[in-house]
């Protein structure tokens, strides 16, 4: 006989019944030390898979090298975006080897478990930029490659299995570089999408011996570590970490039912489900903060939620209409399955084709359904953050992950059961059946699809490997350990701090509104007085007020902001934080400009804040006109406007619509500026380029909005002091983005 069958029983409370024993034992006397639906027993079947492991691991071996050298190249000769990506984790690595901890002394936007899960390596590499991006550019890789591989042993079996089923893994999930989840990419998506995959891993593994607590409590061993890893999700990641939990809980009560009955008790279980997944939350978070849990979780699930739409969601992101939304699923003005929101869901879909077909065929344990489901709930709850902004390609990544998963370890099975299963016909002389002719042609099928994917990604990944200049990057990477930025820095930023350092004096504070190497080479901290270390984590009124409050009585020597034209998103942040700019436009002076950052230096004397305001007169549209400029330079404005604005009383619903001042006439670039709907008045400066003949705003509303309403019900301005140096900045902002502006052109 060439195939065994193990009997697909449903989990029960106590021990093992002798036919799963029995099971067990087949697998084990067969190099299987779990159950398996089918194990390959014939000779065709073995070199068959032997063949497909020695591709994988050709090729997993390939991606590892790969990932090495491009963690030396982005290592050495650092030349990362100037804002996000290297520096949300090399400035909390830095507060770590000060003694700072996440949560009490600082912030962590995405989880206060990641600067600890890299912090090792940090140290290990010598606690510079250099080790901050090998930390980072390792862990990425090593933690997708085992998250995958322990999921993939767990379904599978055997080693081996997993092994073939990871490179097909790997190959469908680093095939686009634009959204590459092996790497870390700008925000580290793919390490906070991971934990859910060793969740599932627990889910499938069988536990030897069955224990419970009252007769009917489970207290399994992979339970008690789906538990942990639930504490865990949420400090890798608050939103995947949430999603995880949810997904769980409610695949985990569904479970109960079926083994409990209606009655108590799985509502029991249920609710001991939901305690434990809390206490592991609040342990793990306590540990990693040094007691401050609470802190952070009320930052992660309180400061950030009450933000994440008018900061993010807001031009020149996108907001949630029913057109944007359309444009994503498509993947564009018209469909294309080419794109990756459409290849996200194609994924979905024949991951779900082919664990129906390997659950009616036998190739999978029953136990791949409530791990499968748990995934894709995952995934789909993820999509909560379409609230705040939308960007499927971001928040659908955890969904396309989880299905690449399901479909390479459940086509794996079904390549490895059909090819047995072919195997034995033929050996018994029975011939072959329909449904066994389905079965090889759907085998073929897969191990075609496998080694399109597989022969992707190499044409994809070669060429990386090919750019990167190997001799050099190692013998960098070899002096680098406990060098200065400087050294380790490309010709970007060693320019740019050619330029900006010796205009700092030696001891000064330096304030940056994105903290990056300026403040690493001279040893400083942004002095923020919650920590953050990019005014975007200044997030929450209390939190933003500080922040604002803080850089305005400190007065620091020196601050650095990025140069507007560098990323849109430096005018972006003039309105949000307008108390913090109208301060830096008064009391600092534009000193020098390199091409992706500004320094301002504090000038002698502060700027008095005693400038009488005028009212302005409002229209009944709610519209309203600000002053011309007949000067010889530009003017500034501090707008404030009164207003009331309302989502409608439906729950959810009303945190979609979006509030805006429109602003025409002005040398603002962004076409509307933003007025946070729980706030009643708010400040922004408007800049106005000589020759205006006056500047009109209107309120608009953007979003779903059926219920919404906006009503200006006052307006003020006064004019601010502001050096003609400044001047620059409009320069820099309006200018380079109206090129054919008569005013900018003159």
């Amino acid at each position: 006989m060439t195939t065994t069958a193990a009997a697909d029983i449903a989990d029960a409370p106590g021990r093992l019944d002798p036919a799963d024993r029995a099971a067990g034992r087949r697998g084990r006397r067969l190099g299987v030390p779990f159950r398996g639906a089918v194990v390959e027993t014939g000779t065709w079947t073995r070199w068959i898979v032997l063949a497909l492991f020695v591709v994988s691991s050709v090729f997993l071996l390939a991606q590892a090298v790969i990932s090495v050298f491009q963690a030396l190249d982005h290592s050495t000769r650092f030349s990362g975006y100037a804002l996000d990506g290297a520096f949300q984790l090399y400035n909390p690595l830095r507060r770590l080897a000060d003694g700072e901890l996440p949560g009490r002394d600082f912030p962590f936007f995405h989880g206060v478990g990641m600067p600890w899960i890299h912090y090792p390596l940090f140290v290990l590499f010598g606690q510079n930029i250099f080790a901050s991006e090998m930390a980072r550019w390792l862990l990425s890789p090593f933690l997708f490659a085992l998250s995958g591989a322990l999921f993939f042993r767990a379904l599978l079996g055997t080693w081996t299995r997993a092994v073939i089923a990871l490179g097909v893994f790997v190959a469908m999930s680093n095939t686009v570089p634009e959204l590459n989840l092996v790497d870390p990419g700008n925000s580290m998506v793919g390490i906070r999408s991971t934990t859910v995959l060793f969740l599932a891993a627990a889910m499938l593994w069988p536990a030897r011996r069955r224990r419970t607590v009252g007769g009917f409590l489970q207290a399994d061993t992979p339970l008690l570590v789906s538990y942990a890893l639930l504490g865990v999700s949420v400090a890798l990641g608050s939103e995947q970490g949430v999603a995880a939990i949810g997904a769980f809980l409610l695949v985990r009560f569904f479970q109960n039912l079926r083994r409990l009955g209606w009655g108590w008790r799985p509502f029991a279980q249920s609710a001991v489900d939901a305690v434990a997944a809390v206490a592991s939350v609040l342990l793990v978070l306590t540990v990693l903060t040094g007691g401050h849990a609470v802190e952070a979780l009320r930052y992660a699930f309180v400061d950030i939620p009450a933000d994440q739409g008018w900061v993010f969601g807001t031009i020149p992101n996108i907001v949630l209409t029913p057109d944007a939304l359309a444009w994503d699923l498509r993947g564009g003005p018209t469909l294309d399955l080419h794109a990756m929101v459409p290849g996200y869901l194609i994924t979905g879909a024949v991951a779900i084709l082919l664990l129906v077909i390997a659950r009616r065929t036998g190739a999978v344990h029953p136990r791949i359904v409530p791990a499968a489901a748990m995934l894709a709930l995952a995934g789909i709850a993820v999509l909560a953050a379409v609230l705040g902004y939308l960007s499927l390609t971001l928040q659908l990544a955890p969904f396309g992950r989880n299905a690449a998963a399901v479909a390479s370890g459940v086509g794996t099975a079904l390549v490895i059961t059909g090819i047995a299963r072919v195997e034995a016909r033929i050996r018994s002389g029975r011939g072959l059946s329909w449904a066994v002719a389905g079965r090889a042609a759907t085998a073929i099928a897969l191990v075609a699809a496998a080694v399109v994917f597989l022969g992707t990604s190499a044409v994809a990944r070669v060429p990386v490997f090919q750019a990167i200049p190997k001799r050099e990057v190692v013998s960098a990477a070899i002096a680098a350990p406990g060098q200065d930025d400087y050294d380790v820095a490309g010709p970007g930023f060693r320019g740019a701090m050619d330029q900006i350092l010796p205009r700092i004096p030696e001891g000064a504070r330096i304030w940056a509104t994105y903290s990056s190497l300026f403040n690493s080479e001279r040893r400083e901290l942004v002095p923020a007085p919650g920590g953050e270390d990019y005014i975007i984590h200044a997030l929450g009124a209390e939190r933003r007020d500080a922040y604002e409050n803080a850089f305005a009585t400190e007065r620091p020597e020196a601050v650095i902001t990025s140069n507007p034209n560098y990323t849109i998103y430096e005018e972006w942040l003039w309105g949000r934080y307008p108390r913090f700019y109208a301060t830096l436009l008064q009391d600092y002076t534009l000193t020098v400009v390199t091409g992706s950052h500004l320094l301002w230096l504090r000038n002698d004397v502060s700027t008095p804040q005693d400038a009488p305001s005028q009212e302005i007169t409002i229209g009944d549209d709610g519209s309203f006109t600000l002053p011309g400029n007949d000067s010889d330079r530009v003017r500034y404005f501090e707008l404030t406007v009164d207003y009331s604005a309302s989502g409608g009383s439906l729950p959810v619903l009303n945190r979609l619509p979006r509030f805006y001042l429109g602003v025409s006439g002005s040398a603002l670039s962004l076409s509307g500026e933003v007025l946070p709907p729980d706030e009643t008045s708010w400040s922004l400066t408007v800049p106005v380029l000589p020759g205006s003949a006056g500047v009109t705003v209107h309120p608009f509303i953007d979003g779903v909005a059926p219920q919404a309403t906006l009503e200006v019900t006052g307006a003020r301005y006064r004019t601010l002091d502001v050096p003609r140096e400044n001047d620059q900045l409009i320069d820099l902002n309006y200018c380079f983005w109206n090129k054919t502006n008569e005013i900018c052109a003159r």
